[in-house]
């Protein structure tokens, strides 16, 4: 059973709390958009309540708007509460909620969508179904792009690494079904696939990685640190945590992807791709050992990342470690 039908068997028992996970929030965002959407759920619009997003905090004051919210007796079959980002509530707030995901008024569903469900309290686990999301796997990230007329080999390969970090982007592709290679230049392809600012900076960063690497000198990294700084000025403040670290994920799945390619035979696909890269790289372990360093610095900051110490030492990292 996939996370859909969970989720309709779930639906129709209320009251329930539940947690629907997945790492990539565009993924959520399509079933929550699918969720409210269903006729034959039958929920009426004054029995929805939006809170949080992914970015900022939930705070004591949301709970408590949910709670006035649940006391108003429903309209349809169902009075559905999702709150977006449920691992960023704060203790004030989870505490306060502690109650009603226990014991849920009538009719009333909750759904907390996180993308990380191990964040959230244990206390607040213990009261929630968990469904876990899966996102599109490797293979059927590939089977799509090989589907899409004017593609080339490279083109595809670019776009595998985005579509890992980006659903919206393989939907989009999937939607299409043929593009003009031409229009696919990374200098324009953000106004190709989307209006969207922080997908179009995490569009960017597949570009930015080639020139980090190609790059010959400390001063040309510094010019495009300050490029990147001016692209997050076009993000408001309090995402700006979150794009940045988008932009780590996206650079870890390029560290491994290109290790697997170095010591695993079998991905010789991605060796053809990677090769480039690789060729600068005289031992996997400095890989590894940046992947380690990543993930410290990753799970470290939480909501007091000093974002521009951390861009710039992810950028001087990766161009020492592929330098030409």
């Amino acid at each position: 059973m996939n996370a859909v039908d969970s989720m309709i068997k779930i639906l129709k028992s209320p009251p329930v709390s539940l947690c629907v996970m997945c790492d990539d929030e565009s993924i959520l965002e399509e079933m929550d958009e699918w969720l409210v959407n269903d006729s034959n759920l039958g929920i009426k619009k004054s029995d929805l309540m939006k809170i949080g997003d992914w970015w900022g905090t939930v705070g004591i004051d949301d709970v408590r708007r949910v709670e006035r919210f649940l006391r108003t007796p429903a309209e349809g079959r169902l009075k559905l509460v999702r709150i977006f980002g449920a691992e960023n509530m704060n203790q004030e707030a989870s505490n306060a909620f502690l109650k009603t995901l226990e014991e849920p008024p009538r009719k009333a569903v909750l759904i907390l969508y996180t993308r990380n469900f191990y964040k959230l309290p244990s206390t607040v686990r213990s009261r929630v179904i968990l469904i876990t999301v899966q996102k599109p796997s490797r293979d059927e990230i590939m089977r799509i792009l090989k589907e899409v007329e004017g593609l080339n080999e490279k083109k595809i390969w670019d776009l595998f690494v985005i579509c890992r970090m980006s659903y919206k982007v393989l939907k989009f592709l999937k939607k299409k079904g043929k593009i003009d290679s031409s229009s696919l230049n990374f200098d324009r392809l953000d106004d190709v696939l989307t209006p969207d600012v922080e997908l179009r900076i995490s569009l960017y960063f597949e570009k930015l990685l080639y020139r980090v690497i190609e790059s010959k000198s400390e001063e040309e990294i510094l010019n495009l640190y300050n490029e990147f700084l001016d692209h997050l000025k076009k993000v408001e403040k309090d995402r700006i945590h979150g794009i940045v670290k988008k932009f780590l994920k996206f650079i870890s799945y390029f560290l491994r992807d290109s290790l697997m390619a170095r010591v695993h035979a079998e991905l010789i696909e991605h060796k053809e791709f990677f090769g480039y890269f690789m060729k600068s790289v005289h031992d996997p372990a400095d890989i590894l050992n940046f992947l380690r360093e990543l993930r410290t610095v990753y799970e470290s900051q939480r909501g007091q990342m000093d974002h521009e110490l951390v861009i710039l030492w992810t950028m001087l990292k990766l161009w020492k470690t592929f330098k030409r």
